[in-house]
C-alpha cells in the first residue's frame, strides 16, 4: 500500500466521519426545532423510560390504609416537616428560630406556591423578551426541588391516608370550593399546561395524581436531558449516535487500509 492510497483512504474515512457526524447533529437540531405546535402543545420527541428508581424519587413507597381517612390527613398536615427543602432560606426562612415549626401543611402549600412562581417567571420572561418560552427553561422550572418536592409531598399524603388526589380536593358543598379537583391540579405537570399551555397529549384520569408527571418524566428535553431530571440515568440518544458514528468511522478507515 503506497503513501497515495493511504492517503485516499484516511480522506474516505474522514468524509464518512464528518457526514455521520453531520447527521446526528441534525437529528438533534430536528427535535429542538420543532417540539410544539401552534398553541403550545408538545409534539412527540425521543422519551427515555425512567427506571424504577428513577420513578421513586417522585413517591414515597410508605404503607397506606385500604380506603380514604381524612382525619388521617389532618394529622399529616399537622406534623412537622422534615424534607429537604426545610434547609432552603429561600423556603423557609425561620430556621434558625426553633419556636416556628414548619408543618406538612404549610409545606406543601408553600411547595406549591413556589413551583407556580417558576411557572410565572417563565411568563415574564415571555412578555418581555416578546418570544415564546423554549422548552429548556421549562425543563429547569419541573426540575427546581420545589416542583420536585410539591409532588413528593402530595404522593406522601395520598399514601398515608389512603385517599385519592380527588377525595383531598374541596368539597362542593363547602364555601371555598372553586373547582373539581383542585388538589390534583398541584400535579406540576397539570401547572404546567394550565399555566403556560405546555400540554402533554397523556390522556390522564383528574383523579390520577402523578400521571401527569410521569409522562412527562418520559420525554428527552433537547440540550438538557429527560423529564424526570437525572441526567446520568440516560444519556442523550444524539451523543450515543454520535459514538456509535466514531467507531463506525474508525473501523471503516482500518478496513479500508487494510484493503488498499
Amino acid at each position: 500500500m503506497n503513501m497515495r492510497q493511504r492517503v485516499l483512504a484516511s480522506k474516505l474515512a474522514l468524509i464518512c466521519l464528518v457526514f455521520l457526524i453531520s447527521l446526528s447533529l441534525c437529528r438533534a437540531v430536528g427535535v429542538i426545532r420543532e417540539p410544539f405546535d401552534g398553541l403550545g402543545q408538545m409534539d412527540p420527541l425521543e422519551t427515555v423510560e425512567p427506571e424504577p428508581e428513577e420513578e421513586r424519587r417522585l413517591q414515597y413507597q410508605s404503607w397506606s390504609p385500604a380506603t380514604c381517612d381524612p382525619d388521617a390527613f389532618t394529622t399529616w398536615k399537622a406534623a412537622p416537616y422534615q424534607g429537604i427543602l426545610i434547609n432552603k432560606p429561600s423556603f423557609w426562612r425561620y430556621q434558625t428560630q426553633l419556636q416556628f415549626v414548619l408543618s406538612k401543611g404549610l409545606a406543601l402549600e408553600l411547595a406549591v406556591a413556589k413551583c407556580a412562581d417558576k411557572f410565572k417567571l417563565l411568563q415574564n420572561f415571555k412578555a418581555g423578551k416578546g418570544g415564546p418560552i423554549d422548552i429548556q427553561n421549562v425543563w429547569k422550572a419541573m426540575c427546581t426541588d420545589e416542583c420536585l418536592q410539591s409532588d413528593v409531598m402530595h404522593q406522601d399524603a395520598m399514601d398515608t391516608t389512603g385517599c385519592t388526589c380527588l377525595e383531598l380536593s374541596t368539597n362542593s358543598t363547602e364555601a371555598s370550593f372553586r373547582s373539581e379537583g383542585d388538589w390534583c391540579s398541584h400535579n406540576s405537570a397539570r401547572m404546567l399546561c394550565d399555566m403556560l399551555g405546555f400540554c402533554g397529549i397523556w390522556g390522564c384520569r383528574i383523579d390520577d395524581f402523578m400521571c401527569p408527571r410521569y409522562e412527562w418524566n418520559k420525554r428527552m428535553i433537547p440540550l438538557k436531558g429527560p423529564g424526570h431530571c437525572d441526567r446520568k440515568a440516560s444519556a442523550p440518544a444524539t451523543f450515543k449516535f454520535m459514538g456509535v458514528a466514531v467507531i463506525a468511522a474508525v473501523t471503516l478507515s482500518t478496513a479500508l487500509m487494510a484493503y488498499l
